[in-house]
Protein backbone atom coordinates (compact mmCIF):
# COMPACT_ATOMS: atom_id res chain seq x y z
CA UNK A 1 0.00 0.00 0.00
CA UNK A 2 1.36 3.45 -0.94
CA UNK A 3 1.24 5.91 1.96
CA UNK A 4 -0.12 9.31 0.97
CA UNK A 5 2.18 12.07 2.12
CA UNK A 6 1.09 15.13 4.10
CA UNK A 7 3.36 17.96 2.85
CA UNK A 8 4.06 20.67 5.47
CA UNK A 9 5.81 23.88 4.40
CA UNK A 10 7.22 26.42 6.85
CA UNK A 11 7.73 29.83 5.22
CA UNK A 12 9.61 31.94 7.76
CA UNK A 13 10.46 35.64 7.82
CA UNK A 14 14.15 36.05 8.72
CA UNK A 15 14.36 39.79 8.04
CA UNK A 16 16.36 42.16 10.23
CA UNK A 17 13.26 43.15 12.24
CA UNK A 18 13.17 39.56 13.53
CA UNK A 19 16.78 39.73 14.75
CA UNK A 20 17.14 39.02 18.45
CA UNK A 21 14.77 37.06 20.69
CA UNK A 22 12.11 36.47 18.00
CA UNK A 23 14.65 34.91 15.63
CA UNK A 24 16.11 32.70 18.38
CA UNK A 25 12.67 31.56 19.57
CA UNK A 26 11.54 30.81 16.03
CA UNK A 27 14.65 28.68 15.42
CA UNK A 28 14.21 26.88 18.74
CA UNK A 29 10.48 26.41 18.12
CA UNK A 30 11.06 24.74 14.77
CA UNK A 31 13.28 22.20 16.50
CA UNK A 32 10.59 21.56 19.10
CA UNK A 33 7.96 20.97 16.42
CA UNK A 34 10.14 18.24 14.92
CA UNK A 35 10.97 16.71 18.31
CA UNK A 36 7.31 16.43 19.36
CA UNK A 37 6.09 15.18 15.98
CA UNK A 38 8.59 12.34 16.11
CA UNK A 39 6.69 10.96 19.12
CA UNK A 40 3.51 10.70 16.99
CA UNK A 41 3.42 7.45 14.97
CA UNK A 42 0.87 8.89 12.54
CA UNK A 43 3.01 11.94 11.83
CA UNK A 44 6.07 9.73 11.39
CA UNK A 45 4.17 7.81 8.75
CA UNK A 46 2.71 10.65 6.71
CA UNK A 47 4.35 14.04 7.48
CA UNK A 48 6.97 15.49 5.13
CA UNK A 49 8.45 18.86 6.08
CA UNK A 50 10.10 21.71 4.18
CA UNK A 51 11.58 25.03 5.37
CA UNK A 52 11.67 28.16 3.21
CA UNK A 53 13.08 31.43 4.56
CA UNK A 54 12.72 34.91 3.17
CA UNK A 55 14.12 38.37 3.76
CA UNK A 56 14.95 40.49 0.70
CA UNK A 57 15.05 37.19 -1.21
CA UNK A 58 13.64 33.71 -0.61
CA UNK A 59 15.55 30.45 -0.24
CA UNK A 60 14.79 26.80 0.50
CA UNK A 61 16.77 25.62 3.52
CA UNK A 62 15.24 22.15 3.60
CA UNK A 63 13.35 20.58 0.70
CA UNK A 64 10.34 18.37 1.37
CA UNK A 65 11.78 15.64 3.61
CA UNK A 66 10.29 12.70 5.48
CA UNK A 67 9.90 13.53 9.17
CA UNK A 68 12.22 10.75 10.32
CA UNK A 69 15.05 12.19 8.20
CA UNK A 70 14.28 15.87 8.78
CA UNK A 71 16.76 18.03 10.68
CA UNK A 72 15.63 21.52 11.68
CA UNK A 73 18.11 23.92 10.06
CA UNK A 74 19.75 26.98 11.58
CA UNK A 75 17.92 30.10 10.40
CA UNK A 76 19.89 32.84 8.63
CA UNK A 77 19.18 36.59 8.64
CA UNK A 78 18.72 38.91 5.66
CA UNK A 79 17.66 42.44 4.79
CA UNK A 80 14.13 43.14 3.55
CA UNK A 81 10.75 41.41 3.75
CA UNK A 82 10.02 40.22 0.21
CA UNK A 83 6.68 38.51 0.74
CA UNK A 84 5.98 38.38 -2.99
CA UNK A 85 9.28 36.60 -3.63
CA UNK A 86 8.49 34.20 -0.78
CA UNK A 87 5.09 33.30 -2.24
CA UNK A 88 6.55 32.78 -5.71
CA UNK A 89 9.31 30.59 -4.28
CA UNK A 90 6.76 28.58 -2.28
CA UNK A 91 4.61 27.99 -5.35
CA UNK A 92 7.63 26.84 -7.35
CA UNK A 93 8.41 24.35 -4.59
CA UNK A 94 4.80 23.16 -4.45
CA UNK A 95 4.73 22.69 -8.24
CA UNK A 96 7.96 20.70 -8.16
CA UNK A 97 7.47 18.50 -5.09
CA UNK A 98 3.77 17.88 -4.43
CA UNK A 99 2.41 14.75 -6.12
CA UNK A 100 -0.99 15.26 -7.74
CA UNK A 101 -3.59 12.54 -8.03
CA UNK A 102 -3.93 10.72 -11.34
CA UNK A 103 -6.19 8.03 -12.80
CA UNK A 104 -4.05 5.25 -11.33
CA UNK A 105 -2.67 6.87 -8.21
CA UNK A 106 -3.80 9.01 -5.31
CA UNK A 107 -1.44 11.91 -4.83
CA UNK A 108 -0.37 13.74 -1.69
CA UNK A 109 -2.82 15.13 0.79
CA UNK A 110 -3.54 18.83 0.54
CA UNK A 111 -0.34 20.70 1.58
CA UNK A 112 -0.38 22.84 4.72
CA UNK A 113 1.66 26.04 4.79
CA UNK A 114 2.62 27.94 7.94
CA UNK A 115 3.82 31.41 6.97
CA UNK A 116 5.24 33.52 9.81
CA UNK A 117 6.15 37.20 9.39
CA UNK A 118 6.45 40.27 11.59
CA UNK A 119 6.46 43.18 9.14
CA UNK A 120 5.22 44.78 5.96
CA UNK A 121 6.34 43.53 2.53
CA UNK A 122 9.18 45.50 0.95
CA UNK A 123 8.37 44.22 -2.54
CA UNK A 124 5.21 44.30 -4.65
CA UNK A 125 3.40 41.14 -3.55
CA UNK A 126 0.33 41.67 -5.77
CA UNK A 127 1.48 39.53 -8.76
CA UNK A 128 2.41 36.61 -6.49
CA UNK A 129 -0.89 36.89 -4.62
CA UNK A 130 -2.79 36.73 -7.93
CA UNK A 131 -0.79 33.68 -8.93
CA UNK A 132 -1.61 32.02 -5.59
CA UNK A 133 -5.31 32.75 -6.02
CA UNK A 134 -5.30 31.29 -9.51
CA UNK A 135 -3.11 28.21 -8.96
CA UNK A 136 -3.06 27.17 -5.31
CA UNK A 137 -6.04 28.65 -3.44
CA UNK A 138 -8.14 25.60 -2.60
CA UNK A 139 -5.32 23.15 -3.38
CA UNK A 140 -3.26 24.06 -0.29
CA UNK A 141 -4.19 25.48 3.10
CA UNK A 142 -2.11 28.50 4.09
CA UNK A 143 -2.02 29.75 7.68
CA UNK A 144 -0.38 33.17 8.04
CA UNK A 145 0.84 34.05 11.54
CA UNK A 146 1.70 37.65 12.41
CA UNK A 147 4.58 37.63 14.91
CA UNK A 148 3.51 40.62 16.98
CA UNK A 149 0.69 42.87 15.83
CA UNK A 150 2.57 44.96 13.24
CA UNK A 151 2.43 42.68 10.19
CA UNK A 152 0.15 43.76 7.33
CA UNK A 153 -2.65 41.41 8.37
CA UNK A 154 -5.11 42.85 5.83
CA UNK A 155 -2.75 41.96 3.02
CA UNK A 156 -2.19 38.49 4.49
CA UNK A 157 -5.97 38.00 4.63
CA UNK A 158 -6.08 38.61 0.89
CA UNK A 159 -4.56 35.21 0.19
CA UNK A 160 -4.28 33.19 3.42
CA UNK A 161 -7.01 30.80 4.54
CA UNK A 162 -6.39 31.78 8.17
CA UNK A 163 -4.62 34.84 9.61
CA UNK A 164 -3.59 34.51 13.24
CA UNK A 165 -1.97 37.10 15.52
CA UNK A 166 0.74 36.16 18.01
CA UNK A 167 0.60 39.26 20.20
CA UNK A 168 2.85 37.95 22.98
CA UNK A 169 6.26 37.47 21.33
CA UNK A 170 7.83 36.49 24.63
CA UNK A 171 8.86 32.97 25.57
CA UNK A 172 5.38 31.92 26.72
CA UNK A 173 3.66 33.28 23.62
CA UNK A 174 6.04 31.54 21.22
CA UNK A 175 5.69 28.29 23.19
CA UNK A 176 1.90 28.46 22.83
CA UNK A 177 2.15 29.14 19.10
CA UNK A 178 4.55 26.25 18.56
CA UNK A 179 2.27 23.97 20.58
CA UNK A 180 -0.71 24.88 18.37
CA UNK A 181 1.28 24.26 15.17
CA UNK A 182 2.49 20.89 16.45
CA UNK A 183 -0.97 19.76 17.55
CA UNK A 184 -2.53 20.87 14.26
CA UNK A 185 0.03 18.90 12.25
CA UNK A 186 -0.59 15.85 14.43
CA UNK A 187 -4.35 16.17 13.97
CA UNK A 188 -3.99 16.43 10.21
CA UNK A 189 -1.54 13.52 9.95
CA UNK A 190 -4.52 11.21 10.56
CA UNK A 191 -6.43 11.70 7.30
CA UNK A 192 -9.05 9.04 6.61
CA UNK A 193 -9.24 7.45 3.21
CA UNK A 194 -12.12 8.96 1.32
CA UNK A 195 -11.92 12.19 3.35
CA UNK A 196 -11.73 15.61 1.77
CA UNK A 197 -8.29 16.46 3.10
CA UNK A 198 -9.60 19.70 4.59
CA UNK A 199 -7.33 21.30 7.18
CA UNK A 200 -8.49 20.51 10.72
CA UNK A 201 -6.98 23.00 13.19
CA UNK A 202 -6.98 22.46 16.92
CA UNK A 203 -8.20 25.04 19.45
CA UNK A 204 -6.11 28.20 19.27
CA UNK A 205 -5.51 28.54 22.99
CA UNK A 206 -4.40 31.79 24.64
CA UNK A 207 -1.34 32.51 22.50
CA UNK A 208 -3.07 33.11 19.16
CA UNK A 209 -6.08 35.16 18.10
CA UNK A 210 -7.84 35.16 14.76
CA UNK A 211 -7.52 38.35 12.73
CA UNK A 212 -10.75 40.26 12.22
CA UNK A 213 -10.61 42.03 8.85
CA UNK A 214 -13.31 44.46 9.92
CA UNK A 215 -11.33 45.61 12.96
CA UNK A 216 -7.84 45.53 11.52
CA UNK A 217 -5.79 48.62 10.62
CA UNK A 218 -5.55 49.69 6.96
CA UNK A 219 -2.77 48.21 4.83
CA UNK A 220 0.63 49.72 5.59
CA UNK A 221 3.38 51.13 3.41
CA UNK A 222 6.50 49.30 2.26
CA UNK A 223 8.54 51.06 4.95
CA UNK A 224 8.41 49.59 8.46
CA UNK A 225 8.59 52.59 10.81
CA UNK A 226 8.89 50.52 13.98
CA UNK A 227 12.59 49.87 13.52
CA UNK A 228 15.72 51.47 12.17
CA UNK A 229 18.40 49.00 11.10
CA UNK A 230 21.99 49.67 10.04
CA UNK A 231 24.40 47.16 8.59
CA UNK A 232 28.10 47.85 9.19
CA UNK A 233 31.48 46.18 9.04
CA UNK A 234 34.07 45.93 11.75
CA UNK A 235 37.09 48.11 10.91
CA UNK A 236 39.40 45.52 12.49
CA UNK A 237 38.02 42.19 11.25
CA UNK A 238 35.86 43.36 8.28
CA UNK A 239 33.11 41.07 9.69
CA UNK A 240 29.58 42.45 9.23
CA UNK A 241 27.28 43.47 12.05
CA UNK A 242 23.77 44.81 12.49
CA UNK A 243 22.58 47.63 14.76
CA UNK A 244 18.86 47.56 15.53
CA UNK A 245 16.83 50.45 16.96
CA UNK A 246 13.18 50.55 18.02
CA UNK A 247 10.98 53.64 17.81
CA UNK A 248 9.88 55.11 21.15
CA UNK A 249 6.09 55.27 21.31
CA UNK A 250 5.53 57.81 24.09
CA UNK A 251 7.18 60.22 26.46
CA UNK A 252 9.52 63.16 25.88
CA UNK A 253 11.58 61.21 23.34
CA UNK A 254 8.59 59.81 21.39
CA UNK A 255 9.37 59.33 17.73
CA UNK A 256 13.09 58.90 18.30
CA UNK A 257 14.81 55.51 18.22
CA UNK A 258 16.49 53.70 21.10
CA UNK A 259 18.97 50.81 20.79
CA UNK A 260 17.42 47.34 20.64
CA UNK A 261 20.75 45.55 20.23
CA UNK A 262 23.89 44.98 18.21
CA UNK A 263 24.37 41.63 16.48
CA UNK A 264 27.14 39.88 14.59
CA UNK A 265 26.21 38.78 11.07
CA UNK A 266 27.31 36.04 8.72
CA UNK A 267 28.17 36.91 5.12
CA UNK A 268 25.05 34.97 4.13
CA UNK A 269 23.09 38.04 5.28
CA UNK A 270 23.86 39.71 1.96
CA UNK A 271 22.75 36.65 -0.04
CA UNK A 272 19.22 37.05 1.35
CA UNK A 273 19.16 40.87 1.18
CA UNK A 274 17.63 43.01 -1.55
CA UNK A 275 19.58 46.22 -2.06
CA UNK A 276 16.82 47.62 -4.28
CA UNK A 277 14.16 47.48 -1.53
CA UNK A 278 12.83 50.89 -0.42
CA UNK A 279 14.62 52.56 2.47
CA UNK A 280 14.18 55.74 4.46
CA UNK A 281 16.84 58.16 5.66
CA UNK A 282 17.47 58.92 9.30
CA UNK A 283 19.70 61.40 11.11
CA UNK A 284 21.80 60.32 14.04
CA UNK A 285 19.97 63.06 15.94
CA UNK A 286 16.94 60.74 15.81
CA UNK A 287 18.84 58.15 17.88
CA UNK A 288 18.95 58.34 21.66
CA UNK A 289 22.20 56.33 21.72
CA UNK A 290 23.83 53.49 19.84
CA UNK A 291 25.51 50.24 20.90
CA UNK A 292 29.21 49.44 20.42
CA UNK A 293 30.47 47.29 17.56
CA UNK A 294 29.34 43.76 18.45
CA UNK A 295 32.50 42.32 16.87
CA UNK A 296 35.30 44.32 18.51
CA UNK A 297 33.58 46.56 21.05
CA UNK A 298 34.55 49.88 19.43
CA UNK A 299 32.29 52.64 20.72
CA UNK A 300 31.91 54.44 17.37
CA UNK A 301 29.86 51.80 15.56
CA UNK A 302 28.10 54.33 13.30
CA UNK A 303 31.08 55.89 11.55
CA UNK A 304 30.19 56.71 7.97
CA UNK A 305 32.56 56.52 4.98
CA UNK A 306 32.22 58.79 1.96
CA UNK A 307 31.07 55.67 0.06
CA UNK A 308 27.92 55.79 2.21
CA UNK A 309 28.62 52.64 4.20
CA UNK A 310 28.81 52.28 7.98
CA UNK A 311 31.69 50.79 9.95
CA UNK A 312 33.22 51.10 13.40
CA UNK A 313 36.14 53.27 14.50
CA UNK A 314 37.82 54.23 17.76
CA UNK A 315 36.94 57.90 17.26
CA UNK A 316 38.39 60.68 15.09
CA UNK A 317 41.46 59.67 13.11
CA UNK A 318 42.66 57.99 9.91
CA UNK A 319 40.92 54.73 8.97
CA UNK A 320 40.54 52.44 5.98
CA UNK A 321 36.92 51.66 5.15
CA UNK A 322 36.33 47.88 5.27
CA UNK A 323 33.73 48.27 2.50
CA UNK A 324 35.55 50.25 -0.20
CA UNK A 325 39.17 50.07 1.07
CA UNK A 326 39.61 53.86 0.84
CA UNK A 327 41.70 55.49 3.60
CA UNK A 328 40.26 58.76 4.94
CA UNK A 329 40.41 61.11 7.89
CA UNK A 330 37.34 60.87 10.11
CA UNK A 331 36.06 63.71 12.24
CA UNK A 332 33.07 64.18 14.52
CA UNK A 333 30.10 66.12 13.11
CA UNK A 334 26.91 67.52 14.55
CA UNK A 335 24.69 65.29 12.46
CA UNK A 336 24.91 62.56 9.83
CA UNK A 337 22.17 61.20 7.57
CA UNK A 338 21.92 57.44 7.05
CA UNK A 339 19.90 55.08 4.92
CA UNK A 340 18.06 52.76 7.24
CA UNK A 341 15.81 49.74 7.24
CA UNK A 342 17.12 47.43 4.51
CA UNK A 343 20.80 46.86 5.24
Amino acid sequence: MVIRRLPIFFVLDVSESMVGDSHARLEEGLGRVVMHLRTDPYALETAFLSVIVFAGKAKTLQPLTELVDFNAPALPVGGGTALGAALDHLMNELDASVVRSSADRKGDWRPIVFLMTDGHPTDDAAPAIRRWQERWRGRAHLVAISVGDAADARLLAGFADDVLILEDVGEAGFAGCIKWITQSISANSRPMEGGSGEFRPTELGAALTKFDVGKGPPPGSRIDDRFAVFTGRCQRSRAPYLLKFEQIASGPTAGRFEPAGGYTLAESFFELSDASAPAATLSDRDLTDYPPCPNCGSLYSLSKCSCGQVHCTDGPGVYTCPWCAVTSTYETTESLSFDRGRG
